[in-house]
């Protein structure tokens, strides 16, 4: 949980506009899942993969369709992914392609890695995550792929069908979906997810392809990465703040201390990144008690406890402002999406 992985939060326009053609109120599944849409037209705002999590498990819930990732990657265009997506499309070859994606992969999720395993006749790009224990939902997975799909047809054209797809879900009971959109055999509950593309396909020219043009993009993409890579006051204030909730609430000087610095020039750090200490406190406790509800293993009293609140009326006073509901209201309903 301290590492907690993110995601680039304007990838969500996409879901949003899917949901959106489909009369469905998009704003209000990000609110209830704890994300701001303001954020979604931020370029470099993120968001905690639990809080993405539960974008998708809302979205299935508000749908009914559990294959909604394929129906939200309809929407998706390359400026959605930061400058990454610009670069893809003036790539040489979906090779080339692959070679950016591998590299900057972390600006659109930490959660994720993209492997490039190479046969003789094809190679299988496979999508690996990287903490085990905070896995995308089965729809996050199929945007990733679907996207992918999309951004190698947006250089080789129709000439772009994949061999084979392979993902760790189950069907849904609507697997002709899967292969209708891929094109392809489409095989679930397998050990990876990845999608295999013939090498002859791999070295495919991109007849729009600028490849001065993706190094220069590139060159954006090194500044966020190092930004991203590099973390900043605010994360490391949440990760103390999540460290010590359960020994009760972590006052700003006790912060600073253990950062050996004042709260004066902590004040001032976390300003200039946007942030105050109260917001930070705010935003930390909000997302745990999601994740503590959902997961189930506690009562409401231990959570209190274990996000540092003196009492549960207070805890759910505080969650009632996060989620406009009360948390046994929220347990319910989480225990519904996972049956």
């Amino acid at each position: 949980m301290l590492e907690e992985p993110t995601t680039l939060t304007s990838l969500g326009i996409s879901l949003q506009q899917a949901l959106r053609a489909d009369g469905i109120d998009g704003n209000a599944i990000f609110l209830e899942s704890g994300i701001d849409p303001a954020l979604l037209k931020e370029a470099e705002a993120r968001a905690p993969l639990t809080q993405i999590q539960e974008v998708w498990r809302r979205t299935v819930a508000a749908t009914g369709d559990p294959a909604y990732g394929l129906v939200a990657a309809r929407h998706h265009r390359p400026s959605l992914s930061h400058a990454l997506g610009q670069s893809i499309q003036a790539s040489a070859s979906i090779a080339d392609a692959i070679n950016r994606m591998q590299r900057y992969n972390k600006i659109v999720s930490t959660a994720s890695q993209l492997r490039l395993v190479l046969d003789r006749d094809f190679a299988d790009v496979v999508l690996a995550f990287t903490h085990a224990e905070i896995r995308p939902q089965p729809q996050g997975v199929d945007f990733m792929l679907a996207a992918m799909h999309t951004a190698f047809r947006t250089i080789a054209g129709d000439a772009f069908v994949p061999l084979r797809v392979t993902v760790a879900h189950p069907d849904f009971g609507v697997a002709e979906r899967y292969r209708a959109y891929f094109g392809c055999d489409v095989r679930f509950d397998s050990e990876v997810d990845s999608m295999r593309i013939s090498n002859v396909t791999l070295e495919l020219p991109n007849a729009y392809g600028n490849p001065e043009l993706a190094l220069q993009i590139d060159r954006i993409s090194d500044r966020y990465l190092e930004k991203l890579e590099t973390p900043g006051v605010s994360y490391r204030v949440q990760t103390i703040i999540q460290q010590a909730l359960p020994s009760g609430e972590l006052t700003q000087g006790e912060v600073a201390r253990r950062m050996n610095r004042s709260v004066s020039s902590l004040r001032r750090d976390l300003d200039k990144e946007g942030m105050t200490y109260k917001a930070l406190l705010d935003r930390t406790r909000a997302t745990l008690a999601r994740a503590y509800i959902r997961e189930g293993r506690h009562s409401l009293t231990q959570v209190a406890y274990l996000l540092g609140f003196s009492d549960q009326a207070n805890f759910t006073r505080a969650f009632r402002r996060w989620t406009q509901m009360a948390p046994s209201e929220f347990s319910r309903q989480a225990a519904q999406m996972e049956s």
